[in-house]
């Protein structure tokens, strides 16, 4: 409850990073969908896109209480002009009712799991669970030709997305993938660590980059 009020705020004005990414997403026609994988909670995107008016689909269909629907996330055959929007760690409009049905929905019921993780809920359910089904997307999205994955913000922290993204860039010749780092690469060992065994995997950072698993400083 603290985690969905701390980051229920919506975005402060209409041209933020979020409305530059909307914008660049609706700016040209597109053969393949572009794809937003995201850890965050928060509805940000979400509002960008909607403000952009830009298409997009999250797995949930319907409006006043949407309802996850996996056949349609796994048959993906929506226009590509729809981005998708992956919330890998859940959200916070996302909802476990009592008869363990996952819902997308603004309003809280009493009694229904906030699901964001990590969660106490237990994965017997597992192709109920939302989150599988989310990075199982990434999965696909990196086996699919000429596949260019960026990534901005995330600090290659989390195993399990190393390890999709890892599998993907040496199993798919055709797939790329660009790290842009914040601070240096001393921040960030993981990455380090997969950019070195990856030659598809270039990693940007403040104070060098690896490249073709070479690692260097930049010159300035």
């Amino acid at each position: 409850k603290q985690i969905r009020e701390i980051v229920s705020n919506p975005l402060p004005t209409i041209d933020t990073p979020y409305h530059v990414l909307a914008s660049w997403i609706q700016a040209i026609a597109r053969d393949k969908p572009v794809e937003i994988f995201t850890t965050n909670y928060d509805l940000l995107l979400e509002q960008a896109l909607e403000e952009q008016r830009v298409p997009y689909f999250d797995g949930f269909v319907g409006s006043d209480s949407a309802f996850l629907d996996l056949e349609s996330m796994a048959e993906d055959d929506l226009p590509a002009r729809w981005a998708r929007l992956w919330k890998i760690h859940g959200s916070i409009n996302w909802w476990m009712t009592a008869k363990k049905k996952i819902r997308r929905s603004r309003d809280l019921v009493e009694g229904e799991q906030l699901l964001i993780y990590p969660s106490h809920l237990k994965y017997d359910q597992s192709r109920q669970m939302p989150y599988l089904a989310m990075i199982d997307r990434l999965r696909v999205f990196l086996r699919s030709d000429q596949c260019l994955l960026l990534t901005c913000g995330y600090s290659f922290g989390d195993e399990q997305i190393n390890a999709y993204i890892g599998q993907g860039l040496s199993g798919n010749p055709n797939a790329a993938c660009f790290g842009m780092i914040f601070n240096d690469r001393a921040d960030v060992p993981k990455a380090v660590g997969l950019a070195k065994r990856h030659a598809n995997l270039t990693l940007l950072a403040a104070d060098g980059g690896i490249i073709g698993t070479v690692e260097r400083n930049w010159h300035t």
